[in-house]
């Protein structure tokens, strides 16, 4: 698990770094007609590790088969995010993932092994649950690329890459 604290812990970083240089505008600009932009993405991943939090606390306190909390992405994204600025929201990405960590620093092997029944996946153990968020985090951040690249390829901006 020492792995999967220290590449969770260096994500939000990373995150940042990918963001830097993009305007308000280029940060709110989708991919494509009903695609995520860069915001989008931002705060899916703050949607995303607070719904974990939640989780992964659920399977901490239950009985092993105890049920976990779909998350409805794009309504979130869509209904519940009202274009904060893209700094408030990986500011507060971090500090959840910071706490998810502190959490996960301080678990045994039993409770790493513990489970919940994920509408979709089925049996997910807090260690699984903390596997997926980083191989989600990976996901993303490709896609932020892929955004901006697709910025730099129209010609319109894209960050520091600009020529």
């Amino acid at each position: 698990m020492l792995q999967t604290i220290e590449t969770l812990r260096a994500f939000p970083p990373r995150l940042a770094a990918a963001v830097a240089g993009l305007s308000e505008e280029e940060i709110a600009r989708p991919e494509a007609e009903g695609k995520w932009s860069v915001a989008d993405v931002v705060a899916h991943l703050f949607d995303l590790e607070l719904v974990y939090a939640v989780r992964i606390r659920t399977i901490l306190g239950g009985a092993g088969d105890t049920p976990l909390q779909a998350l409805a992405q794009d309504d979130w994204v869509t209904r519940v995010h009202r274009r904060e600025p893209a700094a408030e929201l990986l500011q507060d990405f971090g500090a959840l993932r910071r706490m998810n960590l502190m959490l996960l620093s301080r678990l045994s092997d039993e409770e790493l092994d513990r489970t919940g029944l994920h509408p979709q996946y089925g049996a997910l153990s807090v260690r699984g649950a903390f596997e997926r968020i980083q191989r989600h985090d990976e996901k993303h951040l490709a896609q932020v690329e892929r955004i901006k690249r697709g910025m730099r390829d129209e010609g319109l901006g894209g960050g520091p890459h600009r020529a």
